[in-house]
């Protein structure tokens, strides 16, 4: 008797280099044990107010200071200027330890790479398809 195998479905693979925008405010929310960057709580986001009304900030962490810099501060995530122009973001789990070090348009952007990186590798799953 011949055993039919069924194939198995290979996950499709997105270097944490490549993500931006709102794809890579997802990987930041997952990092941080969330489902998604919709679940991100409130007090996390922040409040923006339009006219008479406050309405939740999107969970924006790669161009927002208010929710980045808490986090890059949290997480002892250096941050520093390249000579190529750009950003490099660095994290360690201590001193002499290997350490993760992305780079980015934007210091948050460099950051937020590196702490996605520092929790999933230097590849996520391409899940947005």
């Amino acid at each position: 008797m011949v055993e039919t195998v069924e194939p198995v479905a290979v996950e499709e693979q997105m270097k944490v280099t490549e993500l931006e925008g709102a794809l890579l405010a997802e990987w930041v929310a997952r990092a941080l044990g969330f489902p998604s960057a919709d679940a991100v709580p409130v007090e996390q986001c922040g409040w923006e107010q339009i006219e008479d009304e406050s309405f939740r900030k999107d969970w924006a962490p790669h161009e927002d200071w208010e929710q980045g810099g808490p986090l890059i501060e949290h997480k002892r995530i250096t941050v520093q200027a390249s000579q190529a122009g750009d950003w490099r973001a660095y994290m360690s789990d201590g001193w002499g330890a290997d350490g993760v070090q992305k780079r980015g348009d934007t210091p948050l952007i460099a950051a937020m790479r590196a702490y996605v990186a520092s929790k999933f590798g230097d590849e996520v799953a391409d899940d947005t398809k």
